[in-house]
């Protein structure tokens, strides 16, 4: 089955043994050698919810090495597992590729009518990142609250805007389904400037 997508600071201990996936900024790279001197590294990924560490053993580092570096945004598929000295929650990389963000939608004609729906919807949530790291993660679990109050197929979005650029990231562990009462919590949460809505790309 699928990997499920997790926010970086919501893989916890209850997900050990779990595939997950992972979407993050590379904000810390050690690099390690095994006990026959192949090298690996222990890596840290960040969202706007926090950090978890990623083991990238000899194997797969050998195939991704070029993407280790500190700024790239990446998406990993591992396993949840316990650090054995400290029981620290880390993930076991077993895929890692360059995150790349959708697309803008292209200009669109104006919204049918209600009676012809769009039937999948991509959300898009501006956020500003702030100093207090905490208080991000607490607003953004928030925010997850209330997009699961409305489930539905609708992919949902972040653009996180810091000092220097945005970044764009897939909440894969979030769906949603659109409605006006959905947006009118949203607007009133973030802002109604910071909702948006547009048209998902159907499959193929």
């Amino acid at each position: 089955r699928e990997p499920r997508g997790e926010l970086c600071g919501e893989v916890t201990a209850d997900l050990k043994g779990r595939d997950i996936v992972v979407v993050g900024e590379v904000v810390e790279v050690s690099p390690l050698l095994t006990r026959d001197h192949r090298p690996f590294i222990s890596a840290r990924l960040e969202d706007i919810t926090g950090r978890i560490e990623v083991m990238v053993w000899p194997k797969t580092f050998e195939g991704s090495r070029e993407m280790w570096t500190e700024g790239n945004i990446l998406k990993v598929e591992g396993k949840v597992k316990l650090r054995r000295e400290d029981s620290e929650v880390q993930v076991s990389c077993e895929r890692a590729c360059l995150y790349r963000p959708p697309e803008p939608a292209a200009a669109e004609p104006p919204a049918p009518p209600p009676e012809t729906p769009i039937e999948r919807r991509r959300l898009i949530l501006c956020l500003r990142q702030s100093p207090d790291e905490a208080r991000d993660r607490l607003f953004l679990n928030d925010l997850v609250d209330i997009l699961k109050s409305y489930p539905g197929p609708d992919e949902v979005y972040l653009h996180v805007a810091s000092e220097d650029r945005v970044t764009r990231l897939r909440l894969f562990s979030v769906s949603a389904g659109w409605c006006s009462e959905l947006h009118r919590r949203l607007a009133g949460a973030i802002g109604d400037e910071n909702v948006r809505v547009e048209s998902a790309p159907g499959p193929g």
